[in-house]
Protein backbone atom coordinates (compact mmCIF):
# COMPACT_ATOMS: atom_id res chain seq x y z
CA UNK A 1 0.00 0.00 0.00
CA UNK A 2 1.45 3.63 -0.57
CA UNK A 3 2.79 5.82 2.01
CA UNK A 4 1.12 8.87 2.36
CA UNK A 5 2.80 11.81 4.41
CA UNK A 6 4.45 15.19 4.02
CA UNK A 7 7.60 16.91 2.68
CA UNK A 8 9.12 18.17 6.42
CA UNK A 9 10.54 21.19 4.42
CA UNK A 10 7.42 22.86 2.48
CA UNK A 11 4.76 20.35 3.87
CA UNK A 12 3.66 19.13 0.69
CA UNK A 13 1.83 16.02 0.97
CA UNK A 14 3.34 13.31 -1.18
CA UNK A 15 2.65 9.63 -1.53
CA UNK A 16 5.08 6.47 -2.54
CA UNK A 17 5.13 3.09 -2.52
CA UNK A 18 6.00 1.24 0.78
CA UNK A 19 8.24 -0.68 -0.14
CA UNK A 20 10.51 2.89 -0.81
CA UNK A 21 9.94 3.08 3.33
CA UNK A 22 13.38 4.37 5.17
CA UNK A 23 15.24 5.29 1.21
CA UNK A 24 16.04 9.03 0.73
CA UNK A 25 14.62 11.09 -2.13
CA UNK A 26 14.26 14.64 -2.94
CA UNK A 27 10.67 16.49 -2.66
CA UNK A 28 8.98 17.26 -6.10
CA UNK A 29 8.58 20.27 -5.20
CA UNK A 30 11.00 22.09 -3.02
CA UNK A 31 13.35 19.59 -4.40
CA UNK A 32 14.99 19.27 -0.42
CA UNK A 33 16.14 15.80 0.39
CA UNK A 34 13.95 14.07 2.41
CA UNK A 35 13.53 10.26 3.83
CA UNK A 36 10.35 8.27 3.36
CA UNK A 37 8.86 7.48 6.28
CA UNK A 38 7.82 4.03 7.32
CA UNK A 39 4.02 3.07 6.52
CA UNK A 40 1.54 2.93 9.94
CA UNK A 41 1.07 -0.54 10.81
CA UNK A 42 -2.23 -1.63 9.89
CA UNK A 43 -4.46 -2.50 12.45
CA UNK A 44 -6.24 -5.90 11.58
CA UNK A 45 -10.01 -6.59 11.81
CA UNK A 46 -11.41 -9.37 14.24
CA UNK A 47 -12.92 -12.42 11.91
CA UNK A 48 -16.78 -13.31 12.72
CA UNK A 49 -16.88 -16.41 14.71
CA UNK A 50 -19.42 -19.19 13.19
CA UNK A 51 -21.66 -20.78 16.17
CA UNK A 52 -21.45 -24.27 16.64
CA UNK A 53 -23.91 -26.68 14.94
CA UNK A 54 -26.89 -26.88 17.23
CA UNK A 55 -27.54 -30.55 18.21
CA UNK A 56 -29.71 -32.71 16.27
CA UNK A 57 -33.64 -32.80 17.83
CA UNK A 58 -33.60 -36.16 18.11
CA UNK A 59 -30.60 -35.92 20.55
CA UNK A 60 -29.13 -38.75 18.86
CA UNK A 61 -25.82 -39.54 19.86
CA UNK A 62 -23.08 -39.14 17.31
CA UNK A 63 -19.99 -41.13 17.25
CA UNK A 64 -17.02 -39.35 18.39
CA UNK A 65 -14.65 -38.83 15.92
CA UNK A 66 -11.35 -37.65 16.23
CA UNK A 67 -10.82 -34.42 14.79
CA UNK A 68 -8.93 -33.79 11.65
CA UNK A 69 -6.77 -31.02 11.79
CA UNK A 70 -6.22 -29.40 9.42
CA UNK A 71 -3.04 -28.85 7.08
CA UNK A 72 -1.03 -26.15 8.64
CA UNK A 73 0.13 -23.16 6.21
CA UNK A 74 2.95 -24.21 4.49
CA UNK A 75 5.99 -21.93 5.17
CA UNK A 76 6.56 -20.00 2.36
CA UNK A 77 9.90 -21.08 0.53
CA UNK A 78 12.78 -18.55 0.55
CA UNK A 79 11.93 -18.45 -2.96
CA UNK A 80 8.51 -16.94 -2.71
CA UNK A 81 9.42 -14.65 0.45
CA UNK A 82 11.84 -13.24 -2.62
CA UNK A 83 8.90 -12.67 -4.44
CA UNK A 84 7.48 -10.42 -2.65
CA UNK A 85 10.89 -8.42 -1.45
CA UNK A 86 13.15 -6.39 -3.42
CA UNK A 87 15.55 -8.61 -5.51
CA UNK A 88 18.81 -8.18 -3.23
CA UNK A 89 21.33 -7.98 -6.23
CA UNK A 90 19.29 -4.56 -7.38
CA UNK A 91 21.19 -1.19 -6.16
CA UNK A 92 18.42 1.52 -5.92
CA UNK A 93 21.42 3.80 -5.65
CA UNK A 94 20.43 7.38 -4.43
CA UNK A 95 17.29 9.74 -4.54
CA UNK A 96 17.29 9.91 -8.55
CA UNK A 97 16.18 6.60 -9.46
CA UNK A 98 12.35 7.09 -8.60
CA UNK A 99 10.64 10.19 -7.94
CA UNK A 100 7.71 11.12 -5.25
CA UNK A 101 4.27 11.80 -6.64
CA UNK A 102 2.04 14.68 -4.36
CA UNK A 103 -0.82 12.83 -2.91
CA UNK A 104 -4.14 13.85 -3.89
CA UNK A 105 -5.96 11.54 -2.16
CA UNK A 106 -8.55 14.64 -0.46
CA UNK A 107 -9.74 17.79 -1.77
CA UNK A 108 -7.59 20.17 0.79
CA UNK A 109 -5.83 22.53 -1.24
CA UNK A 110 -2.23 21.97 -1.07
CA UNK A 111 -0.35 24.40 1.16
CA UNK A 112 2.02 26.83 -0.19
CA UNK A 113 5.17 25.96 1.26
CA UNK A 114 6.54 27.22 4.26
CA UNK A 115 9.37 29.43 4.37
CA UNK A 116 12.62 27.75 5.07
CA UNK A 117 13.89 30.41 7.66
CA UNK A 118 11.51 31.88 10.30
CA UNK A 119 12.80 35.37 10.35
CA UNK A 120 11.82 35.69 6.59
CA UNK A 121 8.75 37.37 5.49
CA UNK A 122 7.58 37.17 1.96
CA UNK A 123 6.66 40.36 0.09
CA UNK A 124 4.59 40.59 -3.13
CA UNK A 125 6.77 41.07 -5.99
CA UNK A 126 4.15 44.17 -6.98
CA UNK A 127 4.56 46.08 -3.54
CA UNK A 128 8.69 45.90 -3.97
CA UNK A 129 7.77 47.65 -7.70
CA UNK A 130 6.08 50.08 -6.06
CA UNK A 131 8.49 51.14 -3.34
CA UNK A 132 11.03 51.43 -5.93
CA UNK A 133 9.22 53.80 -7.65
CA UNK A 134 8.18 56.02 -4.85
CA UNK A 135 11.98 56.12 -4.01
CA UNK A 136 13.20 56.81 -7.08
CA UNK A 137 10.11 59.94 -7.36
CA UNK A 138 11.45 61.23 -4.04
CA UNK A 139 15.22 61.21 -5.02
CA UNK A 140 14.14 63.38 -8.21
CA UNK A 141 12.10 65.54 -6.47
CA UNK A 142 14.78 65.95 -3.80
CA UNK A 143 17.51 66.41 -6.43
CA UNK A 144 15.60 69.39 -8.51
CA UNK A 145 14.71 71.11 -5.28
CA UNK A 146 18.31 70.89 -4.57
CA UNK A 147 19.41 72.42 -7.31
CA UNK A 148 16.82 75.48 -7.01
CA UNK A 149 18.01 75.86 -3.50
CA UNK A 150 21.42 75.89 -4.79
CA UNK A 151 20.65 78.21 -7.59
CA UNK A 152 19.14 80.88 -5.09
CA UNK A 153 21.98 80.08 -2.72
CA UNK A 154 24.47 81.39 -5.43
CA UNK A 155 22.21 83.50 -7.13
CA UNK A 156 22.05 85.76 -3.88
CA UNK A 157 25.36 85.34 -2.93
CA UNK A 158 26.84 86.65 -6.39
CA UNK A 159 24.45 89.75 -5.99
CA UNK A 160 25.55 90.05 -2.42
CA UNK A 161 29.27 89.87 -3.49
CA UNK A 162 30.72 93.25 -3.53
CA UNK A 163 32.37 94.38 -6.79
CA UNK A 164 35.03 96.78 -6.74
CA UNK A 165 33.83 99.67 -9.09
CA UNK A 166 36.33 102.52 -10.93
CA UNK A 167 35.37 106.21 -10.63
CA UNK A 168 37.64 108.33 -13.13
CA UNK A 169 37.21 111.21 -15.54
CA UNK A 170 38.99 114.51 -15.92
CA UNK A 171 39.61 117.54 -13.79
CA UNK A 172 40.76 120.98 -15.76
CA UNK A 173 40.71 124.53 -15.50
CA UNK A 174 39.28 127.54 -17.10
CA UNK A 175 41.92 129.57 -19.01
CA UNK A 176 40.50 132.20 -21.70
CA UNK A 177 38.14 129.90 -24.44
CA UNK A 178 40.34 126.86 -23.04
CA UNK A 179 39.74 124.36 -20.28
CA UNK A 180 43.50 123.29 -19.29
CA UNK A 181 44.03 120.21 -17.24
CA UNK A 182 44.62 120.61 -13.41
CA UNK A 183 47.75 119.30 -13.12
CA UNK A 184 48.16 117.25 -9.11
CA UNK A 185 44.54 117.86 -8.68
CA UNK A 186 43.29 115.90 -5.46
CA UNK A 187 39.98 113.79 -5.68
CA UNK A 188 39.35 111.96 -1.96
CA UNK A 189 35.74 109.60 -2.06
CA UNK A 190 34.92 108.97 1.17
CA UNK A 191 31.56 106.61 2.24
CA UNK A 192 28.49 108.14 3.58
CA UNK A 193 27.47 104.98 5.45
CA UNK A 194 26.26 107.64 8.38
CA UNK A 195 29.14 105.53 11.26
CA UNK A 196 31.89 107.55 12.85
CA UNK A 197 35.47 105.90 11.82
CA UNK A 198 37.59 105.18 14.61
CA UNK A 199 40.86 107.27 13.77
CA UNK A 200 41.04 110.37 11.32
CA UNK A 201 43.07 110.89 8.50
CA UNK A 202 46.06 113.36 8.61
CA UNK A 203 46.16 115.85 6.02
CA UNK A 204 49.55 116.47 5.75
CA UNK A 205 50.83 115.23 2.80
CA UNK A 206 47.15 115.28 0.98
CA UNK A 207 47.23 118.48 -0.13
CA UNK A 208 47.44 119.70 -3.98
CA UNK A 209 50.64 121.79 -2.80
CA UNK A 210 52.37 118.80 -1.35
CA UNK A 211 54.30 116.21 -3.15
CA UNK A 212 52.24 113.26 -4.25
CA UNK A 213 52.23 110.63 -1.79
CA UNK A 214 52.85 106.89 -2.17
CA UNK A 215 50.57 104.50 -1.63
CA UNK A 216 51.32 103.74 1.65
CA UNK A 217 50.59 106.71 3.07
CA UNK A 218 49.02 106.42 6.54
CA UNK A 219 45.95 108.94 5.42
CA UNK A 220 45.53 107.28 2.31
CA UNK A 221 45.33 104.09 4.30
CA UNK A 222 42.65 105.29 6.25
CA UNK A 223 40.56 106.40 3.63
CA UNK A 224 40.57 103.14 2.09
CA UNK A 225 40.07 101.70 5.49
CA UNK A 226 36.80 103.55 5.30
CA UNK A 227 35.88 102.12 2.14
CA UNK A 228 36.87 105.29 -0.25
CA UNK A 229 39.79 106.11 -1.82
CA UNK A 230 42.14 109.30 -3.14
CA UNK A 231 44.22 110.34 -6.16
CA UNK A 232 46.00 113.27 -8.06
CA UNK A 233 45.80 113.59 -11.42
CA UNK A 234 48.20 112.92 -13.92
CA UNK A 235 49.83 115.79 -16.35
CA UNK A 236 46.46 115.80 -18.82
CA UNK A 237 44.17 116.03 -15.90
CA UNK A 238 42.97 112.60 -15.87
CA UNK A 239 42.30 110.32 -12.42
CA UNK A 240 41.30 106.88 -11.44
CA UNK A 241 40.36 106.26 -7.90
CA UNK A 242 38.71 102.18 -6.88
CA UNK A 243 36.03 101.84 -4.64
CA UNK A 244 34.61 98.83 -3.19
CA UNK A 245 31.69 98.60 -4.28
CA UNK A 246 28.13 100.62 -4.89
CA UNK A 247 26.81 102.77 -2.83
CA UNK A 248 26.36 106.61 -2.41
CA UNK A 249 29.89 108.59 -1.35
CA UNK A 250 31.30 112.24 -0.81
CA UNK A 251 33.30 113.40 -3.56
CA UNK A 252 36.03 115.77 -2.84
CA UNK A 253 37.56 117.58 -5.60
CA UNK A 254 40.18 120.48 -4.59
CA UNK A 255 42.46 122.36 -7.83
CA UNK A 256 46.18 122.63 -7.61
CA UNK A 257 45.52 125.68 -10.30
CA UNK A 258 42.93 127.39 -8.98
CA UNK A 259 42.16 129.45 -5.59
CA UNK A 260 39.18 130.81 -3.88
CA UNK A 261 38.47 134.42 -3.58
CA UNK A 262 38.39 134.87 -0.26
CA UNK A 263 37.77 131.99 2.88
CA UNK A 264 34.23 132.70 2.94
CA UNK A 265 33.61 130.82 -0.33
CA UNK A 266 34.66 128.02 2.14
CA UNK A 267 30.91 126.62 3.56
CA UNK A 268 31.16 125.74 6.45
CA UNK A 269 28.79 122.70 6.15
CA UNK A 270 31.31 120.87 3.99
CA UNK A 271 33.98 121.32 6.97
CA UNK A 272 31.11 119.65 9.19
CA UNK A 273 31.04 117.30 6.61
CA UNK A 274 35.00 116.40 6.12
CA UNK A 275 35.27 116.69 10.08
CA UNK A 276 34.99 113.42 10.99
CA UNK A 277 37.13 111.98 8.25
CA UNK A 278 40.40 114.74 8.54
CA UNK A 279 42.30 115.94 11.50
CA UNK A 280 41.97 119.01 10.03
CA UNK A 281 39.74 119.80 7.44
CA UNK A 282 40.09 123.30 6.86
CA UNK A 283 43.84 122.88 6.67
CA UNK A 284 43.19 120.14 3.57
CA UNK A 285 41.27 122.52 1.96
CA UNK A 286 43.55 125.81 2.41
CA UNK A 287 42.81 128.32 -0.02
CA UNK A 288 42.24 126.46 -2.93
CA UNK A 289 38.85 126.03 -4.73
CA UNK A 290 37.29 122.48 -4.29
CA UNK A 291 34.11 121.02 -5.04
CA UNK A 292 32.15 118.23 -2.56
CA UNK A 293 29.47 116.65 -3.85
CA UNK A 294 27.31 113.47 -2.90
CA UNK A 295 27.31 110.79 -5.66
CA UNK A 296 25.30 107.39 -6.09
CA UNK A 297 27.55 104.97 -7.62
CA UNK A 298 26.26 101.70 -9.09
CA UNK A 299 28.77 101.21 -11.62
CA UNK A 300 31.44 102.46 -13.15
CA UNK A 301 31.49 106.07 -13.22
CA UNK A 302 32.78 108.64 -15.03
CA UNK A 303 33.26 112.34 -13.10
CA UNK A 304 34.36 115.62 -15.15
CA UNK A 305 35.17 118.67 -13.46
CA UNK A 306 35.98 121.90 -14.67
CA UNK A 307 36.71 124.93 -12.16
CA UNK A 308 36.35 128.59 -13.22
Amino acid sequence: MPVRFACPHCRQKLSVSSRKAGREANCPRCHKLLTIPAAPPEVERPRPQIPDAQPAANNTAQPETAPVSEPEAAAPTESAAASFEDPPHLDYGGPEDFELVFDTSDDEAVAAPAPSHPDLIAVPRLVLYLQGGLLAVVALVSFVLGLMAGGAFSGGTAQSAPRALTLEGTINYASGNRNLPDHGAVVAVIPESGLRPQRKAPVSGLRPDDATPDENHHGIAVLRELGGGYARTDDHGRFQVRVPGRGKYLVLVISSARQVHSLDDIQTADLLKLGPFFDNAAGLLGRQQYRLTSEIVRNDRQLNVVFE
